[in-house]
C-alpha cells in the first residue's frame, strides 16, 4: 500500500527527496500563478512523511549541505522544465 503527501514548500520538498521519498508529480496550484505543489509517495511501514515534516519544522534533521542543495537545484530544474 502506498501513501501520498503534498507540500508547496520547496525546502521541505527537497528535504523529503533527500530522505528518499519518491517524487510522484509537480502540479500548478489553482489560483496561485507560478506556485507549485510537490506530491510524494511512500510505502506503508516506512518512515512517514508527516514525521519527516515534523523533524524538518523543529530543526531536528541533519543533512549533507551539498546534497541538500543539489536536491533544491533538481526541484527547481523540474519546475522550470514544465
Amino acid at each position: 500500500m502506498t501513501n501520498t503527501f503534498t507540500t508547496s514548500d520547496l525546502a521541505l520538498a527537497a528535504y523529503l527527496r533527500y530522505q528518499g521519498f519518491e517524487l510522484v508529480s509537480v502540479n500548478d496550484i489553482s489560483g496561485r500563478p507560478g506556485k507549485k505543489e510537490f506530491e510524494y509517495e511512500w510505502q506503508k511501514g516506512s518512515l512517514r512523511a508527516d514525521d519527516v515534516q515534523d523533524e524538518f519544522r523543529r530543526g531536528k534533521g541533519s543533512v549533507d549541505p551539498i546534497r541538500y542543495f543539489d536536491e533544491i537545484k533538481n526541484l527547481k530544474n523540474i519546475i522550470h522544465e514544465k
